[in-house]
């Protein structure tokens, strides 16, 4: 039995929920009903004014977020309409006309229409990231012809701050003759004059521009991408944010009035719903800094903007707020107000003063502790105790504190899902015997449970499993999907002190004797105190996941973390190469590190070791493994969602390494002086692809020749 995703059931079935439900479920059924038109083959158009329709029954109906939210859910394709059909059944909905049987006929043109849409948002996805290169290349082009933005800029001069070196400006007939069309507002009104020019980073490359006229008019470059973009006051500096202090605040004008307060590094998030993809990629960037979020208040009512407490939450910063007294104006929200108001000391006086976001998060009471008497050991604690914990996967897991770090978007959280599959249904892992064959709870902060049920579909489908291997799978999987939470292991209290919350016991209450082998948690920043006192929040994390370990018993316990931004650039796979400090590896007993194949890396490539088009592939290295001897290296292979592995060739030492490169090199120079060619330094590098080394090795060889008089 299911629901054809007819306007009519779309329609009756919205109809049965609320419009007032919390705002992540009110987007999900956005998700749900923007699938529902996919699989439908009906217009966009009409599912926006379904959603709108339904919407505007809601107490806090806001015509513009909601449109805002429909493009987001129109986009996201990870949550299916079958979400809205439970959400409806489960409200009551079961009217007989709408429950319908699909025939042969029907199910083959739905599949039909839904393949040929999806073939369409390839096209136009494919397009869409195209137009988007391009405008980042025309906004970069524009930045580099525009002049610097002076103190006399109108919109400047209107809101009562000073330029920095990052700040642009040209008359609107010079960017409508650059761009080719005149920037308007969202109402539609034309800019004027002479225009101030943000640049909008995102991974601190321009992706589009910001336009603001002398009235305050405000435009974005037409298809450029803006989401999770910033401007910074300053060139973002190098290394991990030791001693940094950032302050992220919303709009132009505040991060300038906060700038003249500090001379501080201000990231301006350009609206309120973009703070906390902000926050996040700042403390990626600078995992040592402190961070404050400078919020703007609600105008109607005075309080923090929530966007700033969950950015807030989200990087593990504080929050800096406004103060106005007790009669404030209600058109005065942010700090540009307090400035033109009262002035900067009164700017400067509340980013003193910094609160931590409030968080509903119950403390545990804190306990005396009492140290025990001296007991020593007795024999039959002697013979009875174990040299390792439970083994859940031969030479690779146990039942202990594992990490597991890796750059950016290698697809680390996929392999997991994948590694999960196979110990839920007891095959062999990279070749070692799953001994503990079991159950997984990923806690995720990240991605949805639905983009989990997405991975897991497509993986399972590939691996050919068993009708009785597909059913321990999804019995064995499970999600808690907490992306839309501050769920902590650890946090900060309002003194700064670092306490553990109830989670973890919470965790062991709820799931012992369930089965679980192992817990993993995604990622790990976002479950810790944040990481202003580094080893101190790693410390507490791994503290709050022993209490889950011992509490459980027979589980694993891993953490996802990133490698640093240095690390990552140059492969390092070393027990420390993730970010932060060390208390977490030094704490975990198993420690797993991903990188992208690189040919900086002195492995050699394994037999059967190749890459098509299409294709990915990185390094697992496993460079602690305090319950096994050394495990070799290995080459993961990802073809589609199918993963393999290939065993590493013993790696050469680097002396050897050195020695070969040395003999390469000086073999290809005798050989080009025997045909009359001879090299200077500079020409000799562009060689590195003819002498099949990297740069930095291929320089450390003349290096080696030099030195050895062997070459001049």
């Amino acid at each position: 039995m299911s629901f054809e995703p007819t306007l009519e059931n779309l329609t009756a079935a919205i109809h049965s929920l609320s419009p007032d439900e919390p705002e992540t479920e009110w987007f999900r059924i956005a998700c749900a009903v923007a699938d529902g038109c996919r699989e439908g083959g009906h217009p966009v158009s009409v599912g926006a004014d379904l959603f709108d329709e339904w919407s505007r029954g809601g107490v806090t109906y806001d015509a513009a977020q909601c449109r805002s939210s429909w493009r987001g859910a129109n986009k996201d394709g990870a949550v299916k309409v079958g979400t809205l059909w439970h959400k409806a059944m489960a409200a009551g909905w079961r009217p007989e006309n709408n429950i319908h049987k699909e025939n042969e006929h029907e199910r083959t043109d739905r599949e039909r229409r839904r393949a040929e849409y999806t073939e369409r948002s390839r096209i136009e996805t494919e397009a869409k990231a195209k137009r988007a290169s391009a405008k980042a290349a025309q906004a970069s082009k524009c930045l580099s012809l525009a002049q610097k933005a002076t103190d006399d800029n109108p919109y400047l001069l209107r809101k009562g701050v000073k330029t920095t070196s990052t700040l642009f400006e040209w008359p609107i007939e010079r960017i409508i003759s650059f761009f080719g069309y005149h920037p308007k507002d969202r109402n539609g009104a034309p800019l004027e004059g002479l225009t101030l020019i943000v640049p909008v980073k995102v991974l601190d490359n321009v992706s589009s521009l910001e336009f603001i006229d002398g009235n305050g008019r405000k435009s974005v470059l037409s298809g450029s991408v803006k989401t999770g973009g910033y401007w910074a006051t300053a060139r973002l500096p190098d290394g991990a944010g030791n001693n940094l202090k950032i302050i992220i605040a919303e709009g132009v004008s505040t991060s300038l009035s906060i700038l003249e307060a500090t001379g501080q590094l201000i990231i301006a998030a350009l609206s309120n719903n973009n703070l906390e993809k902000v926050a996040r990629e700042m403390r990626q960037f600078y995992p040592n800094a402190s961070i404050t979020i400078a919020t703007d208040l609600l105008k109607d009512t005075g309080k923090t903007d929530p966007y700033s407490t969950k950015a807030a939450g989200i990087c593990g910063g504080n929050i800096a707020i406004p103060d106005f007294g007790e009669h404030r104006p209600t058109e005065m929200n942010d700090f540009n107000d307090l400035h033109k108001e009262k002035g900067l000391e009164a700017v400067k006086r509340c980013l003193d003063v910094v609160k931590w976001p409030e968080r509903e998060v119950i403390k545990e009471k804190s306990t005396e502790i009492n140290p025990p008497s001296l007991t020593g050991f007795s024999l039959e604690e002697l013979n009875t105790a174990k040299l390792h914990p439970p083994c859940i996967v031969e030479n690779y897991l146990y039942a202990d504190l594992a990490l597991i770090a890796a750059p950016g978007g290698i697809g680390k959280t996929t392999l997991l899902l994948w590694e999960a599959i196979i110990i839920a249904i007891g095959r062999n892992l990279y070749g070692q015997k799953v001994r503990r064959p079991g159950a997984t709870l990923f806690i995720t902060a990240e991605d949805s449970r639905d983009i989990y049920a997405a991975r897991l579909r497509e993986l399972t489908a590939e691996m050919g499993l068993t009708e009785y291997e597909k059913i321990k799978v999804l019995e064995r999987i499970n999600v808690w999907d907490v992306s839309a939470e501050l769920i902590r292991l650890a946090e900060l209290d309002k003194s700064g002190n670092i306490t553990l919350t109830p989670l973890a016991d919470k965790i062991v209450d709820t799931y012992r004797g369930k089965g679980l082998v192992q817990i993993v948690f995604d990622p790990t920043v976002s479950f810790g105190p944040g990481e202003r006192l580094v080893n101190d929040s790693e410390q507490s994390i791994v503290t709050a996941c022993r209490r889950i370990i011992r509490g459980l018993g027979n589980c694993c316990v891993r953490m996802v973390h990133h490698t640093g931004k240095a690390n990552a650039r140059a492969g390092a796979i070393d027990q420390y190469a993730s970010r932060g400090g060390t208390a977490l590896p030094d704490g975990s007993r198993m420690v797993t590190m991903l990188s992208n194949v690189s040919d900086e890396s002195t492995a050699i490539p394994p037999e059967g070791w190749e890459l098509e088009d299409g294709d990915s592939g990185f390094l697992l290295n496993r460079p602690k493994l305090s319950y096994c001897k050394p495990q070799p290296l290995l080459w993961i292979r990802r073809r589609g969602w199918k993963f393999e592995h290939f065993a590493e060739t013993p790696r050469r030492s680097g002396k050897q390494v050195a020695q070969s490169d040395t003999e390469v090199v000086h073999k290809f120079l005798s050989d080009e002086i025997g045909n009359g060619r001879r090299y200077t330094a500079r020409q000799l590098d562009a060689m590195v692809s003819t002498i099949d080394l990297s740069r930095i090795r291929l320089r450390n060889a003349v290096a080696r020749l030099e030195v050895d008089r062997r070459c001049y």
